[in-house]
This record gives C-alpha cells, structure tokens and sequence, in this order.
C-alpha cells in the first residue's frame, strides 16, 4: 500500500508558500496633552436689559469728567448667578465676589465682559451708584498716574520698566432703562441677574478666566492691572 503523507519535499515547498506571520499591530502614541479649557462655560442663559452708559474721561490736567449717552443700548446678563454664591468658587457665571460687591458674566455688543454690583446687604441703591462712579473714576486717575509716570521715567533715560496699564479701556457704567425686579422678601433667595440699576462693566480677561474655570484662585480677576508686555502676569492685582 501506497503512503498518501506528504514528502518532506512537498513540506519545504509549502513553508516557501506559505505566507508568513503577521508581526504584531505597533502600538499607536497617544499624547497625554489635554487642550487648556475654553472661559466660556458649556452652557449659560441670558437675560437681555436695555440701559443707557456714562463713561470716564480724564484731561491733561488731571481733571475727570464723566459723559452720560441718551443712547439705548442691549447689554445680556447671564442668569442664575446668585446660586452659585455659597459653594465659594465661580461657576455658570458667577465669577467671585470682594468685601462689598459681586461679579458675574455678561456680554456687550458680542463680547464677553465682566458686570460688578454692590452686594444689597451693604448698600443702597443710591450708595450703589456713588461707589460705581467712584470706583470707575479711580481707576482713570490710577492710569492718569500711571502714564505720567512712564512718561517722566523716559525723561529721564530710562527705558527698561516693565508696561503695565489699568483695564479701563473699555470700562464704563450702565444704568437700567426701565424696572428692575422686585427684590425677594426676607428668607427668600435671589433669583435676580441684576439686584440693583447700575452696574459697572469692564473688560474680561481671558487668561484670568481660564485660571478660574480650572479651578485656581479667583483673586485675579478683580484686579484692574492687565499686563502689557507680559513681564508681570498676573501677579498685580488690587480688590474690588
């Protein structure tokens, strides 16, 4: 009887035929690099008011005048702000609060901003005001200073001080056209997006904002010294 299993020939033709194994995948790289967070949060609601603004001016002789438009113009208030007061950290717009005023989001004219107002408990509508203007006037005068010393620095040869300026290039105050919300009765929580008829609104910070939204402290973003040429970061800060 004839054997029928293959010669060790066949078996070294069919090795030669035979496709080889296929080496294992590579293992892909995969960065560990998380992209930086945006400052706007996922989701914010806004409530529109229409209001009228006065901003600051200050002329060379350190004289400060304050110029009121009959204009009306829309500025959006996120909502919901005052709920996120007690867990002390900001979030869905509540940015932060100091001794005597609160902070939280808004936008004008499609741009984000920062709305300060005095805390109820501690002011009236009319102490609101005064230390609105109050505050915005100072700032002025602080940049007043502040130019006139760079400039006397430069009188004098020196050219190598770090640029600082205050971030009031676009500050000013808004005052409601129309009612305001009825403040809650004792006991009850405020719900309002806007507690009182004038409010101050300043530019938002982006690098601020992403320290906040990440968790970091929120100092920074009461303060009203933006850098310039970047030496400082944000290091220079004053309270609200």
């Amino acid at each position: 009887m004839k054997s029928t299993a293959p010669s060790s020939r066949q078996k070294w033709k069919r090795s030669l035929t035979a496709s080889p194994e296929r080496p294992p995948p590579a293992k892909r790289y995969q960065s560990l690099y998380q992209s930086r967070q945006s400052a706007v949060p996922a989701v914010l609601e806004y409530e529109t008011f229409e209001m009228k603004r006065a901003v600051c001016s200050v002329s060379e002789s350190g004289e400060l005048k304050m110029d009121y438009s009959e204009e009306p113009e829309d500025i959006m208030v996120v909502k919901g702000w005052q709920s996120h007061i007690k867990a002390g950290k900001p979030h869905q717009g509540y940015l932060g609060q100091g001794l005597t005023k609160f902070v939280f989001w808004g936008r004008h004219n499609n741009t984000d901003c920062a709305i300060l107002q005095c805390k109820r408990i501690c002011s009236s509508e009319t102490d609101n005001s005064t230390d609105l203007q109050a505050k915005l006037e100072t700032l002025h005068l602080a940049q007043y200073f502040l130019d006139s010393f760079y400039r006397q620095a430069e009188t004098n040869g020196v050219h190598t001080l770090p640029k600082m300026r205050w971030n009031i290039s676009w500050a000013f105050i808004g005052k409601l056209i129309g009612k305001l919300a009825d403040a809650p009765k004792n006991g009850e929580e405020d719900s309002r997006s806007l507690i009182g008829f004038q409010f101050l609104v300043e530019t938002f910070c982006l690098s601020i904002s992403l320290g906040m939204i990440s968790g970091r402290r929120s100092d920074f973003i009461f303060q009203k010294l933006s850098k310039g040429s970047g030496e400082l970061g944000n290091k220079l800060r004053s309270s609200i």
